[in-house]
């Protein structure tokens, strides 16, 4: 598994966790579309939040723009 994989499958472990899903090793097709919808939802929010925490614009680092 690429590494990328196994730090998203480690998020959805914790996001389930945290949100109250029950999620098995493999398969997880019984998976209901509203619970799969609220860890991916989840997950989302806390990349975008991640991002924002570690954008230099958002520590006051701007880059300066550049045109190609």
């Amino acid at each position: 598994m690429a590494k990328s994989n196994w730090k998203l499958s480690g998020m959805k472990q914790m996001v389930a966790s945290e949100i109250g899903v029950t999620l098995k090793p493999g398969d997880n097709g019984d998976l209901t579309a509203r619970d799969a919808g609220r860890i991916g939802g989840s997950m989302v929010r806390k990349m975008i939040q991640y991002a924002s925490d570690n954008m230099p614009e958002a520590q006051g680092q701007a880059q300066p723009f550049t045109r190609f």
